[in-house]
């Protein structure tokens, strides 16, 4: 019975005692030091809903508007606010009526862009404004996707051809998907040429197509240093 008293009154006891503390709130040093830390955020208004966007130096940076048919430059002043940023600091470049640019890339001092709208690919003269564009052959192939050449595009180049190269982020449906496997992320690539009635007994393709893309290959081959990389950058 004792006992019982003692436990009852230690009980007690300490509910008094915790009644009776302050709460604490524990803030770990990581935790305080982001909440001193400013917004790192800023934001510009837009003249329309940007789609892809390319990073020439962290002062200019371009994207694509698709829906408005330009071409946008946004110059932010890291000097600045940049949720009170000038006008002029976004500068709007028009690709034509209906063109609707999708992606863009730097090549030369020039962007060059896709546009699938009228089924064409597209070079900006950032000085002038100027716009070139160029048709594709395919009808209603819709464009999407463009990147620079790299040392598959300066081949090309040299040649004289025009040789668009792009990356892929899954299996390209060839012979490269294994050897980028069994090589544990060999670097594979796929020259492609145009051709009819793929996968059939009468499928056509151009002699000139395949005279060519042998020089190309051989013209890539010759250019592939020991110090050459095909990390992405």
């Amino acid at each position: 019975m004792q006992r019982t008293h003692i436990r009852a009154l230690a009980a007690l006891l300490l509910l008094f005692t915790l009644s009776t503390l302050t709460p604490l709130t524990v803030v770990s040093s990581a935790h305080a030091a982001d909440q001193a830390l400013a917004d790192p955020f800023g934001q510009f208004d837009l003249p329309g809903n940007p789609k892809n966007v390319y990073l020439e130096t962290a002062a200019r940076i371009w994207f694509t508007l698709p829906d408005s048919d330009q071409i946008v430059l946004l110059q932010p002043n890291a000097q600045a606010d940049v949720t009170a940023a000038a006008a002029d600091a976004v500068t709007p470049f028009p690709t034509g009526a209906g063109t609707k640019p999708y992606d863009l890339v730097m090549l030369g001092g020039s962007v060059w862009f896709t546009a699938p709208g009228t089924n064409q690919i597209g070079r900006l003269n950032p000085g002038n404004g100027q716009v070139d564009l160029f048709n594709i052959p395919t009808a209603a192939s819709e464009p999407s996707g463009i990147a620079a050449g790299g040392v598959a595009g300066a081949a090309g180049e040299r040649l004289g051809y025009t040789c668009p190269v792009q990356g892929s982020g899954r299996d390209t449906g060839t012979d490269a998907d294994a050897m980028t496997a069994a090589g544990i992320g060999t670097a594979a690539g796929v020259l492609s040429i145009p051709n009819r009635y793929m996968h059939s007994p009468n499928e056509v393709v151009s002699l000139s197509d395949l005279d060519q893309a042998a020089r190309l290959l051989a013209e890539f081959a010759r250019s592939v240093m020991p110090e050459t990389t095909f990390i992405p950058e």
